[in-house]
């Protein structure tokens, strides 16, 4: 079964070896070919201009790459059952992150974070991450002296990578698992 699987996946003439020298000289040029391809791929690659938030990647050919540095790393159905307070403030159920953000639009001003502290928190991390911390305060909201000084602290954080969101949802999960 396990043979059959592989010459599937490899075709059947990927089991069989090649002992010739002519065989050998000849996967050695498809070697050098395939390292030189790479090669140049690579610096290619290396040459790629990154544009600002949001916007998309382009190569020297003109191809667009999309920026995917800030995706999030949690699930979004486990960010809504470790946030259960997030159904308060927004009606129906929440299966996008744009409903995400359009939600913690809503509670940005409602617990008193300053215009200017959620946008420097979407441009920083993104607006799915900022999201999800706003969202993740608003489970310990009555904890927080000051929700938007707090988003500054974590905006700041986020910025030389020392905050997760997905621990944070996490945490909130455990917390709430163990009362």
């Amino acid at each position: 079964m396990l043979d059959k699987t592989r010459n599937i996946i490899d075709g059947p003439e990927a089991g069989k070896k090649i002992t010739t020298d002519a065989h050998y000289e000849h996967h050695h040029l498809d070697l050098k070919q395939e390292t030189n391809e790479f090669e140049s791929n690579s610096e290619n690659a290396q040459t790629a201009t990154v544009v600002p938030e949001g916007k998309q990647e382009m190569s020297r050919e003109g191809v667009e790459y999309p920026d995917t540095r800030r995706v999030p790393g949690i699930p979004l159905n486990l960010v809504i059952a470790g946030c259960p307070s997030l159904r308060s403030f927004y009606q129906g159920v929440i299966r996008h992150w744009h409903q995400l953000f359009d939600a913690a639009c809503h509670i940005q001003s409602a617990m008193g974070i300053s215009p200017s502290a959620w946008e420097e928190a979407q441009k920083c991390m993104g607006p799915e991450q900022a999201s999800i911390l706003v969202v993740a305060m608003l489970e310990r909201f009555a904890d927080l002296g000051s929700p938007g000084g707090y988003l500054c602290t974590l905006t700041a954080k986020a910025v030389v990578g020392k905050v997760s969101s997905g621990l944070m949802v996490m945490a909130l999960i455990g917390r709430r698992s163990a009362a």
